[in-house]
């Protein structure tokens, strides 16, 4: 069952590293990396983390394939941890993954200045952020950080 939620920030809210992961801040956490040449046009960089959730990890694995001459990513493989895949009888299988290719993307996109827009989907009235009326069915969920 999905829920629909905004969430309000400071717009300089740190993130923890998983959040807002680079490259460079997941090193920190893998247990191995490795770099692989998949083809001519393509490597890979595999992190391994813990193998199960008791590890503290959500992810047991994760592999970016990207361009090795511009770096640009093409996809990204996320093996998750804790095993939830079942069968039709309900037992256990494996554990899931997320696949996000990426493709005809570009480096100077042409972007509408309102499409992030915080006054499109949430106003500001006495310090609590309410949904504007066409997204009235959203929970807000506020996580600014509070101020004097």
């Amino acid at each position: 069952i999905g829920e629909n939620i905004i969430i309000g920030s400071s717009p300089k809210r740190e993130m923890s590293p998983i959040e807002m992961s680079t490259i460079d801040s997941l090193l920190k956490f893998a247990l191995k990396a490795s770099v692989s040449k998949v083809d001519e046009k393509e490597s890979k960089l595999t992190l391994m983390f813990g193998k199960t959730p008791n590890d503290g990890e959500t992810y047991s694995r994760i592999e970016m394939f990207y361009d090795p001459k511009t770096y640009f990513l093409s996809k990204l493989i996320f093996y998750y941890a804790q095993e939830t895949e079942l069968d039709t009888e309900g037992k256990v299988t494996g554990k899931p993954r997320m696949e996000l290719a990426i493709s005809d993307f570009s480096k100077k996109p042409q972007i509408n200045s309102d499409l992030f827009a915080s006054n499109k989907y949430f106003l500001s009235k006495n310090k609590q952020l309410l949904a504007t009326n066409s997204y009235a069915n959203f929970a807000i969920k506020d996580i600014r950080k509070k101020t004097k």
